[in-house]
């Protein structure tokens, strides 16, 4: 039950944010055409990240489950080289081909598109703790502004009304319009290590110093590796020319049968190390040296988990951020 808690949580806050406070372009509603809109990085992106927040307002998480949840959305969104090749606004107007769409052949999406689910949710979650840090302001107040403006009245809103209301809420206009032209019709994100450890929560490397075949996933075939996904342009793999159906022979001489194998042979290696790579394409042998990354992955951990002190004015922000009920 506690698995489908947070779908529930995203869907009723979408009483409010969509269903009331809903971006223009999705009107007239049309359902014989694919209704394109800039706006879903709120509309869909900032319910996410309310939807999370509310379990946690609720008790529902404790902190290390909410953090989990953090570490696991900016990840995906901070490791991703979707961002060098689209803003969140352009993300939003890709919904008609990837949310629930499908390609029968095999696309390059991995590389250049992030979820605006994932994506905005983060944004959000910038924009909390910015306004919380900088305005002694919160998402909260943003989002009850934009409900008097737009949704109580229901009327639709645009980018500028956006950007207008951020400038309200924050006293800020320089600021509000900085926001949108970097982080929203642009693919800046701020330094999250800095704005989580307000709130005694630390953004690190999970496994720092270890060696990695990076965002390679493997089908172990019993004579080797097959690659199942394509591979990441930000990848040494995708930079030794491996692809998705490559199968990997051998790794620095050692035959890949299992996943085992694999692990065998990083151990012996670091980061910035280079190996030879045999592989399988099309019933040809290919030969490639390859670089090893570090293992990328981000985790968020709180401050007691790792014996940092927790301040009064850590307390006080976690109070104020995710309720009393979340420690």
């Amino acid at each position: 039950m506690e698995s489908l808690l947070n779908t529930v949580s995203h869907e009723y806050f979408h009483a409010w944010n969509v269903e009331r406070i809903r971006p223009k372009t999705l009107e007239p509603f049309n359902f014989q055409e694919a209704n394109m809109t800039e706006g879903l990085w709120l509309a869909e992106g900032f319910t996410s990240y309310y939807g999370d927040l509310t379990l946690a307002r609720t008790g529902t998480f404790d902190l290390k489950e909410y953090a989990e949840g953090l570490a696991g959305d900016l990840n995906y969104v901070l490791l991703s080289p979707g961002r060098q090749y689209h803003s969140l606004v352009q993300m939003s107007q890709q919904a008609p081909f990837v949310d629930a769409a499908r390609s029968v052949d095999p696309v390059n999406r991995h590389n250049t598109f992030i979820s605006y689910y994932t994506y905005g949710s983060v944004t959000g979650l910038a924009l909390d703790m910015t306004l919380r840090q900088q305005y002694g302001k919160t998402l909260d107040d943003y989002m009850q502004a934009l409900w008097r403006k737009y949704g109580s009245p229901e009327k639709p809103y645009t980018m500028a009304d956006l950007e207008e209301t951020l400038a309200e809420v924050s006293g800020d206009a320089a600021w509000a319009k900085q926001f949108f032209q970097q982080s929203v019709f642009g693919s800046q994100l701020p330094d999250y290590a800095a704005l989580l450890a307000k709130a005694g929560l630390e953004l690190r490397k999970s496994n720092p110093g270890e060696a990695d075949l990076a965002w390679v996933s493997l089908n172990y075939k019993g004579d080797g590796a097959e690659i199942t996904n394509g591979t990441y342009v930000n990848s040494e793999a995708y930079k030794a020319g491996l692809e998705r159906s490559d199968v990997i022979l051998t790794v620095d001489g050692r035959k890949l049968k299992k996943a085992k194998d694999l692990q065998k042979v990083l151990k012996k290696h670091k980061p910035g190390d280079k190996v030879a790579v045999t592989f399988n394409r099309h019933g040809q042998t290919r030969s490639v040296t390859l670089t090893l990354d570090e293992v990328p992955t981000l985790e968020v951990v709180p401050y007691e988990s790792i014996n940092k002190p927790v301040t009064p004015a850590i307390e006080q922000y976690r109070q104020a951020w995710l309720g009393t009920k979340a420690g």
